[in-house]
């Protein structure tokens, strides 16, 4: 532990010295709301050092950081342009109260997998802290951002979880179209099945919104759900998938490899694998997910054979750095 002056602080006495890289310095920054913490267990806490991650509290009203704050401009060319403007709020629209600080080093902010490692050790030190503490040290998150110290300036950025790292959204008259169709197609569904479906949504919105190894188990729970009601064997979403793709079994093995997905899930809860999943990975997993959901609604498959036919995506290589 190190103390840090409560009342007032720069963000650059947060970050220690050892996080230094050559020319720069990248944070993860994410503040939760605290609620119901004496005073005086505020005013002396100091910041709390563990590997490659800081906790300090504070009670006031936030500073009016700068922040990076991104739209869409009009479709050039058939591809949708990033805009990324610098905006500083005015004092008037920071909330005040009593805040955690956490903070994770972050390798590379370019780099989606960094950020993702950096995220993970935000979420299993605060996950720690609301089992040893309660919930009420870090209830609602209030900012989550990256921050970039490069020689001495902070450059803050956008939220951490950037809209170029999932991609365009697609509210074509197609898309809603399906939507409605998907819906439709599980309130026909015998009462049983319907429900399934409907568990099964719920699991894969948690794999949405966890990262790594939670996100990969949520979307695996979600798929045995859906698609695997009376067995734990992958032979079941093997059959759905040579179907819908006119291959054989033993192809769709081959092609798809869900028996080696099942194999890293297994991995991770009967070995305590706790490696960082990729993007790609998790890409995959999303894609054999609603493909999985169009089918059992009597729809045909089309993610995961847009996925897989990128020039610069390779299941096998995905799943070797997994």
């Amino acid at each position: 532990m190190s103390e840090i002056p409560n009342s007032k602080f720069t963000l650059g006495e947060l970050v220690p010295d050892d996080w230094n890289f050559p020319g720069s310095c990248s944070v993860m920054l994410t503040v939760y709301r605290v609620y119901l913490v004496p005073d005086e267990q505020i005013l002396s806490f100091p910041t709390l050092v563990l590997p490659d991650v800081r906790l300090f509290a504070f009670r006031g009203k936030l500073p009016p950081w700068p922040r990076f704050e991104g739209g869409l401009e009009p479709w050039v060319g058939g591809q949708p342009q990033m805009r990324w403007e610098l905006r500083t709020p005015s004092t008037d629209e920071m909330p005040v109260g009593t805040f955690l600080f956490v903070l994770a080093r972050l390798a590379r902010e370019a780099d989606s997998d960094a950020q993702q490692t950096a995220r993970g050790l935000i979420a299993d030190a605060v996950t720690t802290l609301h089992l040893i503490s309660g919930r009420n040290a870090a209830l609602s998150r209030e900012i989550n951002e990256i921050v970039f110290r490069q020689n001495g300036i902070q450059h803050p950025s956008g939220a951490a979880e950037s809209p170029v790292y999932h991609g365009p959204a697609d509210l074509s008259l197609d898309r809603l179209t399906e939507l409605s169709e998907l819906w439709q197609a599980i309130e026909r569904m015998p009462m049983i099945d319907s429900r399934r479906c409907k568990l099964s949504l719920r699991w894969a919105s948690r794999g949405g919104e966890a990262n790594g190894v939670d996100s990969l188990l949520a979307w695996w729970i979600a798929i045995e759900t859906l698609a695997m009601p009376d067995t734990t064997n992958v032979r079941a979403i093997n059959r759905r998938l040579a179907s819908a793709h006119t291959i054989t079994l033993e192809e769709a093995v081959v092609r798809f490899k869900v028996g080696r997905l099942q194999n890293l899930r297994a991995m991770i809860v009967h070995d305590g694998r706790l490696e960082q999943t990729t993007h790609n990975l998790e890409r995959y997993i999303e894609a054999l997910y609603i493909d999985l959901l169009r089918d059992v609604c009597g729809m045909p498959m089309r993610s995961l054979a847009s996925l897989m036919s990128e020039p610069d995506f390779d299941l096998e290589v995905v799943l070797k750095s997994s």
